[in-house]
Order: structure tokens, then sequence, then C-alpha cells
């Protein structure tokens, strides 16, 4: 083994990330201040949020799955984004196409000489998504695209924010399109998306937005799913609006929020121990199992451009 090839260097060059590659100002998605995951990593446990959001502190090594999905959103960002940059321009259908095209997979290639494993994946998974939806198929629909990766920032009482992967103009109206990756698709996974938080939290911004006063009521959602078998599958399934669910879920969002503000008051941020192992082994599992106040393994302070 090499000098620069060593164990130590291996285990580096695994906390690599494709996000790596940009600068803060160049990355079209991401996560918004004040979104879904916040909250759900409170109401999971409000240790962990304070380890991640007061104490700043974020995992060393990052998710396959994350990473994947990651990237895999950016490229489609990039995709929609071009086709909305050049729309109205003069230039021949087939040079559209391939500018298109090639905006998304520019963000792959340079994913590539970072994260090898990821940039492959999310090739793959393009590759076959554009042999279904892109260019020359009839549910091609990159033209009917009117916003990308909007951030939207509410406070009614309690600050929510949310980044949508992108908005079409139907013939009946506003329609969101939701961007998801799985490593299956399952009865379930697509039952349980018309009672999921992200979902009744886009609803909620999308209807205390401007974009509500410009384009009109929310009409639905549109799952797009890439599913990560060996033999891929791409489906897009609809997902109604529900008003009755999001103001219930506007009344459990003010609940958390004051328990973040009585936590912050109090200095003290319970340890919900009865999630420790329930949705997976949490990744502060040896911090608490330590008693350790400042013993952090695998996990590392947070930079300016994570915030």
């Amino acid at each position: 083994m090499t000098e620069d090839k060593t164990w130590g260097a291996l285990l580096e060059e695994s906390y690599a990330s494709w996000e790596d590659i940009l600068t803060p100002e160049e990355r079209e998605g991401g996560p918004s201040p004040w979104g879904n995951s916040k909250y759900a990593i409170f109401e999971q446990c409000p240790y962990k949020y304070w380890v991640q959001f007061v104490k700043r502190m974020k995992p060393k090594d990052p998710s396959n799955a994350l990473e994947v999905g990651g990237l895999f959103h950016e490229a489609r960002a990039r995709y929609y984004l071009k086709a909305l940059e050049l729309e109205h321009t003069e230039i021949l259908d087939k040079d559209l196409d391939q500018k298109c095209i090639a905006a998304a997979f520019d963000i792959i290639d340079r994913a590539e000489e970072v994260v090898p494993n990821v940039a492959a994946e999310v090739r793959r998974l393009t590759q076959g998504w554009l042999t279904v939806f892109g260019p020359g198929n009839p549910d091609d629909d990159r033209f009917k695209t009117i916003l990308v990766e909007e951030l939207i920032e509410v406070n009614r009482g309690f600050p929510y924010s949310t980044r949508i992967d992108r908005v079409i103009m139907t013939d009946i109206g506003p329609v969101i399109m939701e961007i998801k990756t799985a490593s299956r698709r399952s009865k379930d996974l697509l039952s349980g998306y018309r009672m999921d938080s992200q979902f009744l939290g886009q609803q909620y911004c999308w209807r205390y937005s401007k974009f509500y006063r410009k384009y009109g009521p929310l009409q639905g959602y549109m799952v797009d799913l890439a599913v990560k078998t060996n033999e891929m599958v791409f489906v897009r399934e609809k997902v109604p609006v529900d008003y009755r669910a999001m103001r219930e879920w506007e009344k459990q969002k003010r609940w958390s929020y004051s328990q973040m503000v009585m936590c912050e008051i109090n200095n003290y941020w319970p340890k919900v121990r009865a999630n420790c192992v329930k949705y997976g082994r949490c990744p502060l599992t040896d911090h608490c199992a330590s008693l350790k106040k400042n013993f952090f393994p695998r996990w590392e302070k947070k930079k300016p451009e994570d915030y």
C-alpha cells in the first residue's frame, strides 16, 4: 500500500460528499432554514436537535442514500433550469434537448472526481429516467415548469420553510412535483405520501406565499419516483391536497415550536430514549452511552456553509 493510500487516507476519503465540489452559492437545491427535517429531528429527540442545530455538529460519514438522492435532485434541477433558460430562445429543438441533458450530466461528471460510486449510481438513474421522461417521450413536460428549487418561508406564529423541487402548470392549476428516490416501491410508501409531513408543510407554505396569489391554489402533488433496483423503475404518482390534514399539521408544528422555545429557555434538551433504536440505531448512540459531554465519535463541527 502506497504512502498516500494508508488506512487513514482511505478513511478520510469515505467522508467525502458530492457537495464538496460546490460553493454555497452554486447549489440549486438543498435544505431550507426551518424545514421539515429540522422539526422532525426535534420531534424524534430534542437532544439530537440540540447537537445538530444548537451545538452545530454533523456526522462525518455522509449517508449513501442521502448522497445519491441529493445529487440526483441537483442534476434534475439543472436540467429543468436549463429548459427555462432556453425555452423562448431561437435554438433548434435537438440542440435545446442536448443542452438540457448536458446541464444534468455536468454536475454528475464533476461529482465523479470526488465520489465515483455515488456519481455512477446517479448517472445510471439519470440515464434511465431520461429514457422514460426525457426528450422525445410523450411525458416530457420540461416546458410546463414554472418554478425550480424555490425556497418559501412562512412565519404565522412559528417559523417554517420549504424548498420545492419543481412546480408545473397544468390545465387545472399549479402542481408540485417532488423528486424521490427509493430502494424499493411498496404500497405503504405510496399510500404514506398523503399524510407525509413534508407534503403538508409544502401545502401550508404555498397557501401563504406570493405564489398562491400569482398562480392560484395548489391542485395536488406529483411524486416522480426513481426506484434504485437492478431493474430500475420510474413512475409518477398523484397525491391530492388535503386542507383538513394541513390544519391539523399546523397545530402540531405550533406545539413543536413552543416546545423548542421552552427547551431553549430552560437550557434543557431531553433525550427520548425510546427512539434510540426505533428508527434504526441513532448515530449519537456512542456519544450518549459514554456520558462524556464533548465526546462525539464520527461527528464534527459544521462549516459556515452548512448552516
